[in-house]
C-alpha cells in the first residue's frame, strides 16, 4: 500500500530507497528538475544523488557538521547524536511524538479494561467468592480470562501499538531536516501505511515462530536421535543427552532470533517512511544492516536499556496507585482480602504493564529512525539527498 501524496509531492520525511548506484547516468541533474520531469506515479520518496555524490566518503562522526537543520548534523552519527537526537526530537515535537500516541495507548487501554470489567462477573462465577480463594481457583480464572480476552486485548493494543510505529518516523524525518509534523498529518500518514504495517507484523510473526521452530526442531530431532543411540546404556545417560540438547536448542534458538531480529530492526521505520510492502521492508532492512549486526545489537541494547529504566519509573507509579486501592493479604495457600479487588487487579496489571511498555516505545522508535538515518548516511551518503531535499 503506498501513499499517493507522497509520490505526487517531495514530502518531508518521505524518504525512498535509492536506485542502485552502478545505473547509467548521463549528466547529474539539478533534484527539482529531476523530479519534475518523472512520472509522479513512479516517484517513490526523494530522488537517487547524482553518482559521485553516491560514491563520495562521509565525513566521520567526529568531525564537524557543515550542516544541522535539525536534531542530528547531517553526518554519521554517533551514540551520542543518537541520543541527543532522540530526546531533542521528543522535545521538539512532544504532542505527535509523544502525548498523541500516549493518547491512542491509553485509550486502547480504558476500552480492554472496561471490556473486562463487565465480563469479569463471568469470570468470577466461576468460583465461590464467600469462601477463601484457592491458588487453584485463581489458576482457573487467571486461564479462563486469558483464553477470552487474550485475543481481544491483542488485536487492540496491537492496532495502538501500530500508530507511534508509523507516525514517530515520520514525525523524526521531518525533525531531522528541521520540520514538525502535524496531528493533522500524522493521522494522514497513518492511514496510509497502516494496512502495510499490519501485514509486515504479520508477516513478521510468521517468519519469527518459524525460523524458532525449525531451530528448535533440528536440535530436537537430533537428540532424540542420539537418545535413542544411548537408551540401551542407562536411563541417566538418555536424561543427559535430553538435557543437553534441549539447553543447547533452547540457547542457540534464542541466538538465530536475535540475530533476525536485528537484521529486520529497521523493517517498520522502512515499511513507513519508504512506502515499501512488507516483503520489500524486510529485505531493505536486511540490506542496511548487512555487515553492521554486532553495531546495531550494542545499539540496540543500550536504548533497551534506557527504555528498561524510564519504564520502571512508570511501573512504579503504577505499582504504588495499585498498591494504595487494592490491598491484598497472602498466606501459603489462600487469599484472604477481598476477592472481587483482587480478581480485578489481575486485569488492571497486566493491561497496565502494556500500556507501560508502549508509552516508552516512542523514545525507541526515535532511537531506530535515526539509525536508519546513520545506515543510509553511511552507505548511501543520504545526507546529500536531506540538503537537496532543504534547499528545494
Amino acid at each position: 500500500m503506498t501513499d499517493s501524496n507522497d509520490f505526487r509531492h517531495p514530502q518531508v520525511g518521505s524518504w525512498g530507497e535509492p536506485d542502485s548506484p552502478s545505473a547509467p547516468q548521463s549528466q547529474p541533474q539539478d533534484n527539482a528538475t529531476a523530479f519534475a520531469s518523472q512520472d509522479p506515479s513512479s516517484t517513490q520518496g526523494f530522488n537517487q544523488p547524482p553518482i559521485q555524490a553516491m560514491n563520495s566518503t562521509p565525513v566521520s562522526p567526529a568531525s564537524p557538521s557543515p550542516v544541522q537543520p535539525g536534531i542530528v548534523p547531517l553526518r554519521p552519527l554517533g551514540v551520542g547524536d543518537l541520543f541527543s537526537g532522540t530526546f531533542e526530537a521528543l522535545s521538539k515535537n512532544p504532542f505527535v511524538l509523544f502525548i498523541l500516541p500516549g493518547i491512542v495507548t491509553i485509550v486502547a487501554g480504558i476500552i480492554t479494561l472496561v471490556t473486562i470489567y463487565f465480563a469479569l462477573p463471568d469470570f468470577t462465577s466461576l468460583v465461590d467468592l464467600d469462601a477463601p480463594i484457592s491458588t487453584d481457583d485463581l489458576s482457573t480464572i487467571g486461564m479462563t480470562m486469558a483464553l477470552r480476552t487474550t485475543p481481544f486485548v491483542l488485536i487492540l493494543l496491537g492496532l495502538a501499538g501500530l500508530f507511534p510505529a508509523i507516525v514517530v518516523p515520520h514525525g523524526t524525518a521531518d525533525a531531522i531536516i528541521g520540520k514538525k509534523l502535524s496531528a493533522k498529518d500524522a493521522f494522514n500518514r497513518f492511514k496510509s501505511r497502516l494496512l502495510a504495517m499490519i501485514g509486515l507484523s504479520i508477516v513478521w510473526a510468521f517468519l519469527f515462530a518459524l525460523i524458532a521452530s525449525v531451530t528448535f526442531a533440528v536440535f530436537s530431532l537430533v537428540g532424540l536421535g542420539v537418545a535413542d543411540y544411548v537408551t540401551y546404556r542407562s536411563q541417566t545417560q538418555t536424561m543427559a543427552v535430553f538435557l543437553l540438547f534441549g539447553s543447547v536448542g533452547a540457547i542457540t534458538t534464542f541466538l538465530v532470533c536475535v540475530f533476525f531480529q536485528v537484521r529486520f530492526a529497521f523493517a517498520q521505520t522502512v515499511c513507513a517512511v519508504e512506502n515499501l510492502s512488507p516483503f520489500k521492508a524486510l529485505k531493505r532492512s536486511w540490506t542496511l544492516t548487512q555487515g553492521v549486526a554486532f553495531k546495531t545489537l550494542g545499539r540496540t541494547i543500550l536504548i533497551a536499556m534506557v527504555m528498561g529504566a524510564v519504564g520502571g519509573v512508570f511501573s512504579g507509579v503504577l505499582s504504588t496507585f495499585t498498591a494504595f486501592n487494592i490491598s491484598t493479604e497472602f498466606n501459603s495457600f489462600t487469599i484472604s482480602a477481598d476477592p472481587q479487588m483482587y480478581l480485578t487487579a489481575i486485569p488492571l496489571s497486566a493491561v497496565a504493564s502494556t500500556i507501560v511498555q508502549m508509552l516508552v516505545m516512542p523514545l525507541s522508535q526515535v532511537y531506530i529512525a535515526l539509525m536508519y538515518v546513520d545506515e543510509r548516511i553511511r552507505k548511501e551518503n543520504f545526507a546529500y539527498t536531506l540538503m537537496e531535499q532543504i534547499r528545494h
